[in-house]
């Protein structure tokens, strides 16, 4: 859809007025496959030879290797070429399609040593974890119908994932002991402890769910989402102990 290959269902999709964008897709094409790689990549710039060979020589293609031409060029070359051209452009916008698919390890480096000196944004999909995890600052994780935005790479992402799983199976055991409270009789010190102890309870469980509801509702700046997810997680520590305290008590 970013590239215009697909139309979205519903919506507009618009790009920033400054954004100047480019495609990196899983096939590469040429416009002329006879020519060499060093016309190639001269064919719409003024740039005299020896500062493209030089150039062209960061993305792997040395000495007689810029004059094979482009239809014996392998799929990880055609890749290396495109995206040289792409990045000697006045862009700020890199959009990339599984761009490690076709490379070998050698290959892989190269592209991340050019796109960690690219200055713009870098959008793009991937299934190598490992070059999810040297390349990427966000995580956008399609989730029950939506968008989810993570902040870091592949591994942070995970650990996230894990925490968030973890505090749902705790508020799910909270929810089952809270439903089926056994009361007895005590002294009146012990009710007023009880009391207490509800209370905070109550205070505690409303705390989460209202960070619950701003998590969701989107209507916060992102770089307040980790320090507010960090509160629900103390909060519900904390309920944890009332709840404890609270069965305690009440036995």
């Amino acid at each position: 859809m970013l590239v215009g290959e697909e139309r979205q269902d519903e919506g507009e999709l618009k790009f920033g007025a400054n954004v100047k964008a480019a495609y990196l897709p899983q096939i590469i094409a040429f416009n002329n496959e006879e020519v060499t790689v060093l016309d190639c990549f001269r064919e719409d710039i003024s740039i005299v030879e020896g500062k493209a060979r030089e150039y062209l020589a960061k993305f792997m293609f040395y000495k007689g290797s810029v004059f094979k031409k482009i239809k014996h060029l392998s799929g990880g070359e055609r890749i290396r070429l495109k995206l040289a051209m792409l990045l000697f452009q006045d862009i700020n916008l890199l959009i990339l399609d599984e761009p490690t698919n076709h490379l070998d390890i050698d290959s892989i480096e190269t592209l991340e040593e050019a796109l960690e000196d690219f200055d713009g944004t870098i959008f793009f999909i991937s299934h190598d974890r490992y070059f999810i995890n040297r390349m990427a600052e966000r995580i956008i994780a399609v989730e029950d119908y939506s968008l989810r935005s993570y902040h870091g790479n592949y591994d942070e992402y995970k650990r996230e994932k894990e925490k968030k799983q973890s505090l749902k199976e705790r508020e799910e055991s909270i929810d089952v002991r809270v439903e089926k409270p056994v009361q007895k009789p005590g002294s009146i010190k012990e009710e007023v402890i009880q009391a207490k102890v509800l209370k905070r309870i109550e205070r505690l469980e409303n705390m989460i769910r209202e960070i619950d509801l701003a998590m969701e509702t989107g209507h916060i700046e992102y770089d307040e989402l980790n320090p507010l997810y960090d509160r629900k997680l103390d909060a519900v520590k904390e309920l944890d102990a009332e709840m404890e305290l609270w069965l305690r008590s009440s036995e």
